[in-house]
């Protein structure tokens, strides 16, 4: 009937990758399972554990009442596009607080990092910063 009886037998699984039967594909260099087991006997031992069907519907249940449990606002306007020259100032932290700004008119941090040509976690930690300064100096 063509159907795998075992999952060394299907040859579209990573399964096959996981065991050392095929090739490791690149995609699954950094995959969790390299990362947490050591040898082809923990990984098979691992892929025979039996699935806990129970589990598995409790965590789709929670992310489904998570996903309800959000609540969107409006739709955010449409902002102009960041300007590099926006945030060229004189020192540091005029630079900074002009993120913050940024920031606080709606603008993704991701998109700031790219204006002002940094990581968008360094534009996470500036804002983080002057959050907490904002609670106890108005910047404005």
């Amino acid at each position: 009937n063509g159907i795998a009886t075992e999952k060394s037998g299907y040859r579209f699984s990573s399964y096959r990758q996981f065991v050392g039967i095929d090739e490791r594909l690149p995609c699954l260099v950094n995959s969790i399972v390299f990362k947490r087991f050591n040898t082809i006997s923990q990984i098979k031992e691992f892929f025979s554990r039996p699935v806990d069907i129970e589990r598995i519907q409790r965590i789709h249940q929670l992310l489904k009442q998570k996903s309800k449990n959000c609540r969107y606002s409006t739709p955010k306007k449409r902002l102009p596009p960041l300007c590099t020259s926006e945030f060229e100032v004189q020192d540091r932290l005029q630079r900074d607080i002009k993120i913050y700004e940024a920031y606080k008119k709606g603008y993704s941090q991701a998109s700031i990092g790219r204006a002002v040509g940094i990581s968008q976690q360094a534009v996470h930690k500036i804002i983080k910063k002057l959050t907490t300064l904002h609670s106890d100096i108005d910047l404005n």
